[in-house]
């Protein structure tokens, strides 16, 4: 109701900002209801009216945009537009924005199936979050390379990487964050055909 408010209030005035914010607005409340096809539409009508002194606005917009296309499967499209979201948080110095645009792109490599790019855009993420100093997006970063290594099938490495995630999440004091790591570490050492110490990782979930 305020997007479509605030779009005929812009309309009215010929401003653009307000166009943008308005369709941004109109994209969000698409966006949360699982309207994704309509909710990238708008996103990209935002985007439209905003000038190169939105240059954050953009970089969300397209964000949300790549978004969307992964919630409906079309992973190229989800990085494209990840990828240009990056770009712009990267000029814009907005690290936190950025390190979270790459494991969004890494996650789409995972989808499809091409784990050494999953990888490397994990490992971006990571020497951000380990600047910003973010132990528990540390720790989220360095079990998504262990996934990665694993689905790759290089256990070795998985292992090493998820064993320094788990003794990160383990300060959290937060049981619920090893879940994952724990799992991870398990069907890691299940692949190197140690089936006891699988088990007991598995079990400790």
């Amino acid at each position: 109701m305020y997007g479509s408010y605030g779009l005929v209030s812009a309309e009215k005035y010929h401003i653009d900002t307000l166009k943008g914010d308005a369709w941004g607005i109109l994209a969000l409340v698409d966006h949360f209801e699982g309207k994704y096809h309509p909710a990238i539409e708008k996103y990209k009508k935002s985007v439209l009216f905003y000038s190169k002194k939105n240059e954050l606005n953009i970089a969300l917009a397209y964000l949300n945009i790549g978004i969307c296309f992964h919630q409906i499967s079309q992973y190229d499209q989800s990085i494209k537009y990840c990828l240009l979201a990056s770009r712009i948080f990267e000029d814009l110095g907005d690290d936190e924005d950025l390190s979270s645009t790459y494991t969004s792109i890494a996650v789409c490599f995972v989808f499809e199936g091409d784990y050494p790019k999953a990888t490397y855009y994990n490992k971006k993420s990571l020497k951000i979050r380990e600047k910003l100093k973010d132990n528990q997006l540390i720790a989220q970063s360095l079990n998504n390379i262990g996934f990665a290594f694993k689905k790759n099938n290089q256990p070795d490495s998985a292992i090493r990487y998820i064993l320094k995630s788990t003794a990160l999440y383990k300060k959290e004091r937060d049981s619920s964050l090893l879940i994952l790591p724990l799992q991870n570490l398990g069907s890691s050492w299940e692949m190197k055909g140690f089936l006891k110490t699988a088990k007991n990782y598995i079990s400790r979930k």
